[in-house]
């Protein structure tokens, strides 16, 4: 069977929680770009790709709806931008940055905050990531990296695969909990998902 990919990029449901106390919905969503360079916001294209609005200069930002609209604060508890709508894409600027979510685990790509299939007035967050830096977000959370190089390949290689199916699963029939992403980072459900770097 042929699996056609739509885009580069994977779209992966971030809980925040530990995996043994996944809580896929959240009050606020604080982003830290450990790079300094600050975010931009606006929306996902259908081709996955970031459409700009407008810069927020922040390093950490912390995101929160009320059901209609998303109102962003700097670290410090002032407002940057308040936008209707029932979702907020953010794009950390840099080269190739490090966003840490919630004050916990660190990812590359976007990322667009959706008002909660149980609760509009809470956000499920989905990582927009490339598939190099997906697969290499799971490879090292699969397997001890002191393993013979080829069985690393062959953990690459079926991740890569797996991540296709269960994309080509959830266009087909998608479930809700997911909110349009492929899988998410609940380790119990899905692969392990981190960046190498951790």
């Amino acid at each position: 069977e042929t699996v056609s990919i739509v885009s580069n990029r994977m779209r992966v449901a971030l809980y925040p929680s530990t995996a043994k106390d996944f809580d896929k919905q959240v009050e606020s969503v604080t982003l830290e770009n450990l790079s300094g360079s600050g975010f931009e916001y606006g929306t996902m294209a259908s081709d996955r790709s970031f459409v700009r609005e407008g810069e927020l200069d922040a390093g950490t930002i912390v995101i929160t709806t009320d059901g209609s609209n998303y109102t962003v604060t700097d670290g410090s508890g002032n407002v940057i931008v308040t936008r209707s709508g029932d979702a907020l894409a953010v794009h950390p600027l840099g080269d190739h940055p490090l966003t840490r979510v919630n004050g916990g685990y660190d990812y590359h790509g976007d990322f667009n905050c959706l008002n909660s299939y149980r609760d509009s007035a809470k956000i499920t967050l989905v990582n927009y990531v490339g598939m190099e830096d997906y697969v290499k977000g799971v490879v090292p959370w699969e397997m001890n990296k002191d393993w013979p190089v080829e069985a690393l390949k062959a953990q690459a290689v079926a991740a890569y695969t797996y991540v296709l199916r269960r994309e080509k699963l959830e266009n087909e029939n998608p479930t809700s909990e997911l909110m349009g992403a492929a899988i998410s980072n609940d380790s119990t459900k899905f692969q392990a998902f981190f960046t190498p770097e951790q």
